[in-house]
């Protein structure tokens, strides 16, 4: 009985196994399918998912994006460099819900209009869009965020304690930069800065104030420059928004935080706003 259950059991299995006489073997069927993948289009993915992952490490450090460094690390050349980063941009905003932002020279100036400024007293939505980028090609980028302010929330977006801490002091220097004609000395900053209790060799980061600047320098927030004629003793520094502050944070943004925290009707808002500009020494064309 065993010897007829075996002899059962491997005709199930030759029938299992048998097929029909095939025209072609099996290694030529496989060496088919390889040969009709468009290897072409698998390299261009494969470029633009390095692309993709380069860019967010980038921006998970900190650290600008160079146009050369694109090149050099990911060997992209000629005519296929900007196809892959056009397709890179795409897949970053879709997917990521980031803007690959082409960082301005120092020397590009934003100059808001009559209906930016007014813009600037509305809702957050109405004015989150980046600023445009002018002049000669920097080559240098960052990633901004490319969600809708109404998604920009707590419950959506988790940040720490401490990123919320770091946010809050630059707009303040931000803020104290723009009305002070888009520059300030180290010496009124540091002023400014001991009124809020950021003061010079504190014993915590989040509140010692060259640390403070020094980050926000390091990460491209803050531009730093030497006044010339103050090489004594006590060098003194010109603080000015540095590129990332200008491509994540547009003027209108900045104008509707410092008039957020004033009361009053929306036309008393709009007026504050007018001032501010006027302070910071851009000219209302309406009059």
């Amino acid at each position: 009985m065993s010897t007829q259950r075996g002899k059962r059991v491997r005709e199930e299995v030759d029938l299992d196994d048998y097929e029909p006489d095939q025209s072609q073997p099996e290694s030529s069927q496989r060496i088919k399918t390889i040969s009709s993948i468009d290897w072409d289009e698998e390299e261009t993915q494969r470029k633009v998912k390095d692309v993709v992952r380069y860019c967010i490490s980038c921006e998970y450090k900190r650290k600008t994006i160079r146009r050369e460094d694109l090149q050099k690390h990911l060997q992209l050349k000629g005519y296929s460099y900007n196809a892959i980063i056009t397709m890179a941009k795409s897949k970053l905003k879709h997917v990521f819900g980031y803007d690959l932002f082409e960082l301005p020279s120092s020397s590009t100036k934003q100059n808001p209009s009559k209906t930016q400024q007014d813009r600037s007293t509305q809702t957050q939505a109405t004015d989150s869009q980046a600023p445009k980028r002018g002049g000669v090609s920097t080559g240098t980028y960052v990633l901004v965020s490319a969600l809708k302010e109404v998604y920009n929330t707590p419950q959506i977006i988790t940040r720490s304690t401490e990123e919320y801490q770091y946010t809050g002091m630059l707009y303040i220097i931000l803020g104290l930069i723009f009305l002070n004609a888009n520059e300030i000395g180290s010496p009124e900053l540091a002023a400014h800065m001991d009124r809020l209790l950021l003061l010079k060799n504190s014993k915590t980061d989040l509140e010692d104030r060259e640390k403070i600047l020094d980050y926000f320098v390091k990460n491209a927030y803050l531009k730093k420059t030497k006044k010339p004629d103050t090489d004594g003793e006590e060098i003194e520094y010109i603080y000015t928004a540095g590129p990332r502050a200008k491509a994540e944070l547009p003027i209108a943004s900045l104008v509707h935080f410092m008039c957020h925290f004033y009361g009053g009707s929306d036309e008393e808002k709009q007026a504050l706003a007018r001032k501010m500009y006027i302070q910071a020494g851009f000219t209302d064309q309406t009059r």
